[in-house]
């Protein structure tokens, strides 16, 4: 009786118990009430993490993330990183030096602070596989999805490379788009923990 009073379902259990609604009718709109509540919390829940931020970028809707459609065509691994990057699960100082203050998580190669974006999109330590991920895609991509990847801005680009899925840019070279993007991501991140020479 907890849920019924917590999901406010009591009407709808004394139309089942009266004949007015069928069980499996009922059944649905408890399933459905309950989804609908988890979600609105965790909605309003993830929003409090900070690790969570480039999540909150990215992720829009309640759906399985890009990342786990995407495992279908490129090794888990690669994917599963990606994951791990949404949910800040990187090494990367922002979240890892917590002795200091964010604007002080420097990168030890740029001296700016060091948080997933300044990896992916500007750090001089990881320039060579941002440059040959932007090539292999002018190279899986037609002319025209090319272009309109070009025209956006880096903070767009940031999240497209993360897995946003409204960029205007067809499904299927999306997901050979995805493939390259995840394979150079990861080196990056491997790239950018080991000491430098």
């Amino acid at each position: 009786m907890g849920l019924v009073e917590k999901y406010n379902l009591n009407e709808d259990l004394n139309c089942v118990m009266v004949g007015k609604m069928k069980y499996n009718e009922f059944k649905y709109k408890c399933k459905n009430r309950i989804r609908n509540r988890i979600i609105c919390s965790w909605f309003q829940e993830k929003v409090k993490f900070v690790r969570l931020t480039v999540f909150n970028q990215i992720v829009l809707r309640y759906e399985p993330v890009i990342w786990w459609k995407q495992a279908s065509y490129t090794p888990i691994h690669y994917c599963q990183f990606m994951v791990r990057i949404l949910c800040g699960m990187v090494n990367v100082a922002v979240y890892t030096d917590h002795n200091k203050d964010r604007a002080n998580r420097k990168c030890m190669y740029c001296d700016t602070v060091e948080d997933v974006k300044h990896v992916i999109m500007y750090c001089s330590r990881t320039k060579v596989y941002r440059d040959q991920m932007w090539l292999m895609a002018q190279c899986v991509l037609s002319e025209m999805s090319w272009q309109k990847l070009n025209t956006y801005s880096d903070i767009r680009k940031f999240n497209v490379l993360l897995g946003f899925t409204d960029v205007g840019i067809a499904q299927s070279e999306l997901y050979i788009l995805r493939d390259c993007f995840c394979r150079y991501i990861y080196q990056m991140f491997q790239h950018q923990m080991t000491a430098p020479n």
